[in-house]
């Protein structure tokens, strides 16, 4: 059932009732949300990161996505001490749900924000989680843990499933322009956060929370899906020397062909939470086939990409461009600049990028690389990623090749006036992975 702003639910009574919103976990998911609710609400934002909370006090924000007077304006009291968010009516748990090496996944920060929470909730309090999770962690694991740490028995309090749909860098698909799935254990638990959620967004009424879980697993599976068919597609068009990207335009003109173009997957959503399903499928005796095949497929894409770097610069020996770039003519003196390191365009995300799998396959063949991104300190280029940190100015006409593997909008405009600057002397230096 769809509901939004104007189906005639009562502001002023919803507001009455909730006399504080907790948001537990204030970074891509968190804070947005947190600040939306914050124009109907009394919001706490609770972190256990003190230098982030710190920060968000002064009214930075880490993740640079929102300025300083929206974070200072908002009146959201930040805090990573406990004693400030007893007995409130609704938490929002917004924390990472990870996986390990083995691609397993990680639920220790629903556990540690669980039994965090379970200390303060009171009677009638209601937990809702926001983490991507396979069906049945609302009810099976985190339920108890608040059983566990509170004392009190599930209908004594609820808990509730509202899978986050963040989209950072997408400022057309902010949280009060997409809809917002609702779900929970008890039906009063149900209207009090179909209620607040409502006040900011158009909300969908799901039967029940697994199925709620279940829809956002998916949502991340079906889009990875079909990039790792667009993948495996550009790999094979390169060995048939057929430019896929006119395929894809000439296959988009029929009316139901779905457009997806080629990339590296990471970050912390469509390259993790396909495994969350494959893990709770193999609990109950199910192999899956095509979800994992498109995991392999995504997972291997930094391979091709570096294949097809080194088959360049070889190409580029042969012709003689190297030497005239300053350099020797040894394969274990190609010298390269990353622009764009992040998972993807427009954020200072890191986590999971595939770019620094991409680095690795590299650093195989002795090949020097020097790394850029606007977004990112040059401590952690040098430290997360294990490279130098040059800017375009700085070795642009020196190495051979300008790889813009992550195109922010810093980085397409510099690349136009380095190139504009040169009269187009050095456009053959620029080298795109797709």
């Amino acid at each position: 059932m769809l509901i939004n702003e104007e189906s005639g639910m009562d502001r002023v009574s919803t507001t009455n009732t909730i006399n504080s919103v907790v948001i537990v976990g204030l970074g891509y998911v968190g804070l947005p949300l947190a600040l939306k609710l914050s124009a109907h609400f009394s919001v706490i934002g609770f972190d256990v990161s003190d230098s982030k909370i710190s920060h968000l006090k002064q009214g930075v924000d880490v993740t640079k996505q929102h300025s300083s007077e929206e974070i200072t304006k908002s009146g959201i009291l930040f805090t990573s001490s406990t004693s400030d968010i007893l007995k409130k009516t609704v938490y929002i748990l917004c924390v990472p749900t990870p996986i390990d090496q083995y691609h397993q996944p990680d639920l220790s920060f629903i556990r540690s924000a669980g039994e965090t929470v379970g200390k303060c909730i009171g009677h009638e309090s209601v937990v809702v989680l926001e983490s991507t999770v396979y069906p049945g962690v609302t009810e099976e694991i985190l339920a108890p843990i608040l059983e566990k740490n509170s004392g009190l028995k599930l209908g004594e309090f609820g808990v509730a499933y509202s899978p986050e749909r963040v989209n950072p860098g997408d400022a057309n698909h902010t949280i009060d322009k997409i809809i917002k799935i609702v779900s929970a254990s008890d039906q009063k638990s149900l209207e009090k956060i179909q209620q607040m959620y409502s006040q900011i967004t158009q909300v969908y009424v799901s039967p029940s929370i697994k199925v709620a879980e279940s829809a956002k697993v998916i949502e991340n599976i079906q889009r990875d899906l079909n990039i790792a068919l667009v993948n495996e597609l550009t790999c094979l068009f390169d060995r048939l020397d057929v430019n896929v990207h006119e395929v894809l335009k000439a296959a988009g003109t029929k009316w139901n062909f779905h457009n997806y173009k080629p990339g590296l997957v990471g970050g912390h959503c469509i390259g993790v939470d396909p495994y969350y399903l494959t893990h709770k499928a193999k609990e109950v005796g199910f192999h899956s086939e095509i979800i994992l095949a498109g995991r392999r497929v995504n997972d291997n894409m930094h391979v091709y990409c570096a294949q097809r770097i080194l088959k360049k610069l070889y190409s580029m020996k042969r012709n003689n461009n190297i030497g005239n770039n300053g350099n020797n003519n040894q394969t274990n003196n190609h010298s390269i600049l990353i622009m764009g390191l992040t998972f993807k365009k427009n954020v200072a995300d890191y986590r999971n990028s595939r770019v620094k799998e991409l680095i690795s396959e590299l650093k195989k063949y002795n090949v020097t690389i020097y790394g850029y991104d606007p977004y990112i300190s040059e401590d952690v280029i040098q430290s997360h990623f294990g490279i130098k940190c040059a800017t375009l100015e700085e070795v642009g006409t020196t190495v051979d090749l300008v790889i813009p593997a992550v195109e922010h909008r810093e980085i397409s405009s510099s690349l136009s006036t380095f190139l504009a600057a040169s009269n187009f002397r050095f456009a053959e230096k620029i080298f795109h992975l797709f």
